[in-house]
């Protein structure tokens, strides 16, 4: 497999598990390609065409060729430096990394082509839990207003000075992640908060991490006995809900909230609205979602040796 078999293949799949559907990513990159072609020679300088092919903004190779030939890749959560710079000390010592793989992109320049990619996906999410679109819509601009890409290049200057390829694959795996709890939680219909948790704890990446640092999902609101009722997968587009967002995903009658990170605004709104919310660890969460990723791109088994870094476990589930 090479560099860019491996990125077409996760497009793929995110497309085939995007929560809103291939064809409403196909109808947004025809609408960006006729923007494209209706801007000035100067304005296209300041165009990522990428997205044109591409509807994940967080999903890019940052650098290095897409014919590359993959035997050994590193991988992991969040990628910086260190990693690139153990990359060209395991290639010295005669085990030679043929690519980095991250799946946080933020830290990347060029990784996060644009938040409205990312975040427009909370769109369709909340609507299908009952927030009018008009409303969400609104409440999302908040979010996609902000910086547009990252321009931080002190990664990317670090893998092309070793010369080390470096891809970052974002919203893919979360898309794989949301696809795996909605189905879980539609096949096992948890009935409280409490089968929510053990539905989540259960996870094999869950277990690594009780096992290594003994830290497990929890309920940050809520309590174990409560009904689950109607359930919001904080799980993909790239952010958390707004608070005014959450608020009004209560407001429609969210029971239960899932997330990989909350707050205390969150918690003050769930116990306002008798709602609860479950805690996946942050870590285990994308591991799972990237983990999927790979068994889909590589249904007979790993094509190319795995190292793993940065908080990333590989663990292979069956298809």
């Amino acid at each position: 497999m090479t560099l860019g078999e491996l990125y077409q293949a996760a497009i793929s799949i995110g497309m085939e598990t995007d929560p809103r559907g291939r064809d409403a990513l196909q109808r947004q990159m025809r609408q960006l390609a006729k923007q494209y072609e209706q801007t000035s020679e100067s304005e296209r300088r300041l165009f990522d065409t990428e997205r044109l092919t591409n509807p994940f903004g967080d999903s890019r190779i940052a650098y290095g060729d897409p014919d590359t030939e993959l035997n050994r890749v590193i991988i992991g959560i969040d990628i910086g430096r260190s990693e690139l710079l153990l990359a060209s000390e395991l290639t010295r010592r005669g085990k030679a990394v043929d690519a980095v793989l991250a799946h946080h992109a933020s830290a990347i320049a060029g990784g996060v082509g644009s938040v409205h990619d990312t975040a427009i996906p909370q769109v369709a999410m909340a609507v299908e839990a009952g927030v009018p679109e008009p409303r969400v819509w609104k409440l999302i601009q908040d979010v996609v207003g902000k910086e547009d890409s990252s321009w931080n290049l002190r990664i990317l200057q670090v893998a092309e000075a070793l010369q080390m390829p470096l891809m970052c694959l974002h919203s893919p795996a979360d898309a794989c992640l949301y696809e795996l709890i909605k189905n879980h939680v539609a096949l096992q219909e948890p009935e409280t908060v409490g089968d929510i948790l053990a539905l989540v704890t259960a996870l094999p990446e869950c277990e690594w991490l009780i096992d290594k640092v003994r830290h497990t999902p929890s309920i940050d609101a809520g309590d174990a006995k409560a009904p689950v009722g109607k359930t919001y997968m904080c799980l993909y587009g790239g952010w958390n809900p707004t608070p005014a967002l959450f608020e009004e995903l209560c407001k429609a009658g969210v029971g239960t909230f899932i997330v990989v990170a909350s707050t205390d605004e969150f918690r003050e709104l769930a116990n306002k609205y008798g709602a609860s919310i479950v805690v996946i660890p942050h870590y285990p969460a994308d591991n799972a979602g990237f983990n999927i990723m790979l068994d889909r791109m590589m249904p007979d088994g790993d094509e190319f040796e795995i190292v793993e870094t940065s908080n990333y476990m590989r663990c292979r589930r069956p298809l």
